[in-house]
């Protein structure tokens, strides 16, 4: 049965669900839904090389894994990596700029390692870099490095440097269970008044779904 039809029929349709949740605003092409009504990725956003996240889950669950999971898609990366490169290139030629352009990555956004090194893999090709705010990013950014990773390696580990550092990451921790202690609002009360489908919009206007055109 074709959408329209569908649609006609009065059941939920695939356009309808790519309208109501905005997919055409924030998705950018990587993220869409497919025929069967399940939410897709596309990572270099090529309509013919998608990612089915229900199926993905459905496999998952298959082997005994069960959500919440997390799901990391590094050609996505590297894609956005890419189009942030290439609109400055685009800018700088149009308006003929003599300088050039630099992008750094703060790794306090996000510190995992393998997201730091797939940034790094990815960025080098395009003359991107890492930016620190604190000594232990420089050290983590450092380590990091083909050049330095070696000195740094070879750096003396004192017993009074490893203690110091237990006791920080010891308080970082506390400091996260305290914040995570504090919020107690159920996940379903949090759904319901930031979540629900009441509170969708896309550019500031309120998404319009059944209910409000039955009205």
């Amino acid at each position: 049965m074709s959408d329209s039809a569908t649609s006609a029929s009065g059941a939920w349709s695939v356009e309808q669900s790519l309208g109501l949740y905005g997919f055409e605003a924030w998705g950018r092409g990587y993220f869409s839904v497919n025929r069967k009504g399940h939410v897709v990725v596309r990572p270099d956003r090529r309509p013919g090389r998608s990612i089915d996240l229900y199926e993905v889950v459905q496999g998952l669950t298959e082997r005994g894994i069960t959500t919440p999971v997390l799901l990391r898609f590094r050609d996505l990366l590297a894609s956005r990596l890419r189009a942030l490169h290439d609109a400055f290139a685009a800018a700088i030629e149009e308006n003929e700029y003599r300088g050039s352009y630099a992008c750094v990555y703060p790794i306090k956004v996000n510190q995992q390692r393998h997201v730091v090194e797939h940034i790094q893999r990815s960025g080098r090709s395009l003359g991107f870099g890492l930016e620190v705010g604190s000594k232990p990013e420089l050290l983590a950014v450092l380590a990091q490095s083909r050049q330095h990773r070696g000195a740094l390696q070879a750096l003396p580990f004192t017993t009074a440097d490893q203690e110091r550092f237990a006791r920080l990451a010891a308080h970082s921790i506390a400091e996260q269970e305290t914040i995570e202690a504090a919020d107690t609002l159920p996940f379903e009360e949090y759904r319901k008044a930031y979540l629900a489908v009441e509170q969708l919009s896309v550019d500031g206007k309120p998404v319009a779904y059944p209910a409000d055109k039955e009205k």
